[in-house]
């Protein structure tokens, strides 16, 4: 069949085959055999990713070098810093996208690097600095281990309760409805939908470390508690995850 290669960057290419001795469907499922194919000074490169066009009449296969690193590395905190305040880098071509992604869920063992890689992904966002809005970043740490000595981090309080991290959450959360009245209103007044970018608005981002032993230190619904307990807590967060985005606000749970 007719094949086409073509040069995206210096480490990655595209190969698009016509599906015309074979179906489509065959055509997927050949990324073993090219990446087994390639030899020479491309051994190091393999099929990553195939898609076939909209009429189903070719696939194009994703050609990289899977043994480059692209991991960054800076000499500062400066380093880390993105030209876009609405991408957050993860490694030389990888992005986080907030015009499009949500809150975030990041999941591991103990002592795997998951604080180490969120605590990246903040200092990014803190390049941008405050904005006229009230963006922030707010760090909880329910276990007081060392991300609670951070200044301003937001722990337990001395008898161990939540109450100081269920009053930031609240915070937050209302930080949020003032932002989205703001876009609301900047909305009807130009006739069009203004998004938190379009605004002068930096990202906020509220990060939760050791989210299930949180849970455990709010006690249920009980009459007269004041809404201080599980299930406002809970509550709070979807309020949170579900609509803060369109106001620039996100969530990171670890």
């Amino acid at each position: 069949p007719p094949v086409k290669c073509r040069k995206i960057n210096r480490t990655t290419f595209e190969l698009s085959i016509k599906a015309v001795s074979c179906t489509v469907e065959n055509l997927l499922k050949i990324a073993p055999v090219i990446s087994s194919s390639i030899s020479g000074k491309y051994k190091q490169y393999a099929a990553v990713s195939s898609e076939a066009d909209e009429a189903f009449n070719s696939v194009t296969y994703r050609i990289e070098d899977v043994m480059i690193d692209k991991s960054l590395t800076v000499d500062s905190v400066e380093g880390l810093k993105s030209p876009d305040k609405t991408k957050i880098p993860i490694d030389t071509e990888t992005f986080i996208d907030l015009k499009t992604s949500g809150s975030i869920l990041v999941a591991g063992k103990t002592r795997s690097g998951k604080t180490t890689g969120i605590i990246a992904i903040l200092l990014a966002v803190l390049q941008f600095w405050r904005d006229r809005h009230g963006s922030n970043v707010i760090i909880i740490d329910p276990k007081q281990a060392e991300l609670s000595r951070i200044p301003h981090a937001v722990t337990v309080n001395s008898n161990g309760g939540a109450e100081p991290i269920m009053e930031k959450m609240k915070e937050f959360e209302a930080t949020m409805k003032t932002r989205q009245e703001v876009l609301n209103r900047l909305s009807e007044e130009t006739g069009n939908a203004v998004k938190w970018w379009d605004a002068d608005m930096n990202p906020s981002f509220l990060f939760i470390d050791e989210y299930v032993a949180l849970k455990s230190l709010f006690p249920k619904p009980a009459k007269g508690d004041g809404g201080y307990n599980l299930t406002s807590f809970e509550g709070s967060l979807k309020r949170i995850i579900t609509m803060g985005a369109s106001a620039g606000g996100f969530v990171i749970i670890s």
